[in-house]
């Protein structure tokens, strides 16, 4: 059974909410100081040009007027450099909050996926999801972030019943030439064209309406993850179909 415990997708959840909080905290206040730094930019260059007609002005006596405006000039410089300064301490702080955060979803992920991972073909991680979350099913948006976006990789071997017949036409594990296996238990939920259990690399169908949904790399006849949207033989055909039957009079 999948442990009881909802710990580490609890964590992962808290995360990618408490994320968003942070950095747009972080983000606005550089946002202020960018304002700010751009009105102190515009009065340093007001005070330089003081300054230099100051120093132009052959018909002062004395240098009173020069030495102030100097010394105004100087006191925005330190204070534009301040702003600089602070600017750079909350970019650090934005990439140190997302680079932990993103550490530690990653970690929470790995143990989640050690959890979950034997039972996450049978039906049991939507029942455990339910149960400890609330969680009635999940979307294949959800499955897709899960299980690894477009495609994903089996993670553990698929069991294989022996009383079943061998077929000669069921790509192996590991992507090379087909060998004869073991037909799947009746337990086991199975995919593709090939109705086998998932194992290797599968890549999932994009249309909402595909029955199947994941397909081994092999039997879709890829060798890497599709980039853009990627529909499966049957849906393509049944959508061409579609199309062909909204363009008949």
């Amino acid at each position: 059974m999948i442990p009881a415990d909802g710990t580490f997708l609890e964590n992962v959840l808290d995360s990618l909410k408490f994320l968003p909080v942070d950095l747009q905290r972080n983000m606005q206040l550089i946002y202020q100081l960018d304002t700010y730094a751009e009105q102190l930019q515009l009065t340093i260059r007001k005070q330089r040009e003081i300054v230099l007609a100051s120093m132009m002005d052959g018909r002062k006596s004395s240098n009173t007027v020069d030495v102030a405006a100097l010394k105004k000039l100087r006191r925005l410089e330190r204070k534009s450099i301040k702003l600089l300064d602070e600017k750079l301490i909350l970019a650090r702080e934005c990439h140190r909050i997302a680079s932990s955060h993103l550490a530690r979803i990653d970690r929470d992920l790995v143990k989640f996926e050690q959890e979950i991972g034997p039972y996450s073909r049978d039906g049991e991680f939507e029942e455990y999801l339910s149960q400890n979350l609330g969680i009635a099913t999940l979307s294949r948006a959800v499955q897709r972030a899960l299980l690894g976006n477009k495609s994903t990789v089996a993670l553990s071997p698929a069991p294989l019943a022996a009383s079943i017949p061998t077929s000669p036409h069921v790509p192996s594990a590991d992507g090379e030439e087909p060998r004869p296996v073991s037909g799947p238990s009746q337990s086991e939920q199975t995919y593709c064209y090939c109705k086998q259990p998932s194992y290797g690399q599968m890549v999932a169908c994009d249309d909402e309406n595909c029955t199947i949904q994941w397909w081994h790399f092999k039997c879709a006849g890829i060798a890497e993850n599709p980039t853009g949207v990627w529909y499966c033989r049957i849906c393509t055909e049944r959508r061409r179909n579609a199309r062909l039957d909204t363009k008949s009079p």
